[in-house]
């Protein structure tokens, strides 16, 4: 085949890849706690920050409640815009832009919110745009002096014209939403957004060295649950872990249900719990203890609800079921 004709088919191919992902965007976060985390997005307004109620929630990276929005244009040739609203946000070059300001970036740059680092990339490239335009435009002048080339033009035409309907058709096909490392963009369930947490919980347990003793999992009440056992030479980390997830308000609560080797086996049973006002447990062995009590073997009940009661002793945290 003359190479010309390759050329021309390679350019309306790409010219309608464009078309077809105009409006679409890849996000990924390179730095913070959420890092290596990515997502697929359409065009529209999207906003940043550690509030549960944003679009992008990075919820374990120091940012503020609402910290940016995103704007991301559906015209392929308009740049992208990120505007601070409660907090400054960096540029890739150093420059600050604060709140009230706004950057226009291009595709791939990359921008801070606290430590976290956004990189937005376009699945179209408007220079193919260009490219292919530049080409029609030296077609119709060859036409005005090669008449000749009338056939030419029209087989060109009717490729654009498939590649373009092609195109359009392709941009309801929707878009596919799952994450490689799930990112704290707002989930449509509440299950996915505990996901999501868990997920995060889970990352720390392993920079810890703890993973592989204990598990974390979503509870159907709205809570994340730890549970495994630790030895004493691990409690330290256990410790940091906890300090760790209590510093942060956004996460739900925890159940820990974490034992340590050896310590656990005098564990009270439970008789009969009480869930009023002020609510209490009956143990087997006839005490009756309300928040705050104290037990033998050095327990203290630290809460009571409707699926367990908790009890704490020397850092070492276990829900007593019922």
């Amino acid at each position: 085949m003359d190479r010309s004709k390759i050329d021309t088919v390679n350019l309306i191919r790409n010219a309608g890849d464009t078309v077809r992902n105009a409006g679409k965007y890849q996000l990924d976060i390179v730095s913070g706690h959420h890092s290596g985390a990515c997502m697929m997005l359409e065009s529209g307004a999207f906003s940043v920050g550690s509030a549960k109620d944003n679009s992008i929630v990075l919820f374990a990276d120091p940012v503020a409640d609402k910290h940016a929005n995103i704007d991301l244009p559906s015209n392929p040739m308009k740049q992208i815009r990120v505007s601070p609203v409660q907090d400054t946000i960096t540029l890739e070059n150093g420059d600050a832009v604060e709140v009230g300001q706004y950057a226009e970036l291009s595709s791939g740059e990359i921008f801070y919110c606290g430590d976290s680092g956004i990189c937005v990339t376009r699945f179209a490239d408007p220079k193919s745009l260009g490219a292919f335009s530049m080409k029609v435009l030296a077609v119709v002048c060859l036409l005005a002096i090669l008449p000749i080339a009338y056939n030419l033009f029209s087989n060109l035409a009717v490729g654009v014209a498939d590649a373009s309907s092609n195109a359009f058709s392709a941009i309801h096909t929707g878009i596919n939403t799952q994450t490689e490392r799930l990112l704290g963009v707002e989930p449509t369930s509440e299950k996915g957004k505990l996901e999501s947490f868990s997920w995060t919980a889970r990352t720390k347990l392993e920079d810890l060295k703890l993973n592989h003793r204990l598990r974390v999992s979503p509870t159907a009440t709205g809570s994340l649950r730890v549970f495994g056992t630790i030895s004493d030479n691990e409690l330290p980390r256990w410790t940091n872990f906890l300090q760790w997830y209590d510093s942060n308000p956004n996460f739900p609560s925890l159940i820990r249900d974490v034992n340590r080797q050896g310590v656990n086996k005098d564990l009270p049973k439970i008789a009969t719990v009480w869930l009023d006002a002020n609510p209490s447990v009956i143990f087997n062995d006839g005490i009756v203890a309300s928040i705050g009590s104290e037990l033998r073997g050095g327990w203290k009940v630290i809460s009571i609800d409707t699926t367990a009661v908790t009890i704490e002793r020397d850092g070492s945290v276990i829900s007593l079921t019922y």
